[in-house]
């Protein structure tokens, strides 16, 4: 009677190496997708009394709409600051190229108002730094 062949081991058949296990490796941190959010500074907007409660509460889909709309003017921004410089022939990006295009993309009046405003930020900004 022959032998059966499940009692004899050839070199062949057995794995040399484990096969590979699927997924991550033990111990390695899961990487979170990112995902840019102005929330945090639609709601300091926002919160304008004293206690640092908000005056308006929102819903998440008006802070999506907040956020679809921020990322939209900040995207025009870039792409004119981007064809200013491109303009101009420089490598890098300048106030000027910034100051030029929020006045090419606001009205007039919002313009004069956003860049006074930011004047003033930097003026803070900079005093507080010292």
């Amino acid at each position: 009677m022959p032998k059966s062949s499940a009692s004899k081991t050839s070199v062949a058949a057995t794995p040399t190496a484990t096969p590979r296990k699927a997924g991550r490796p033990k111990g390695k941190a899961v990487k979170k997708n990112s995902y840019k959010s102005y929330s945090r500074f639609i709601h300091a907007l926002i919160r304008k009394d004293g206690n640092g409660k908000p005056i308006i509460r929102t819903t998440e889909k008006a802070m999506s709409i907040f956020n679809a709309f921020v990322e939209d003017i900040l995207g025009r921004l870039m792409h004119r600051c981007q064809l200013l410089r491109e303009y101009a022939g420089h490598k890098t990006l300048r106030a000027s190229h910034i100051v030029a295009a929020v006045k090419l993309i606001f009205p007039p009046d919002l313009s004069a108002h956003l860049l006074t405003s930011s004047g003033r930020a930097l003026s803070v900004f900079n005093s507080a730094g010292k």
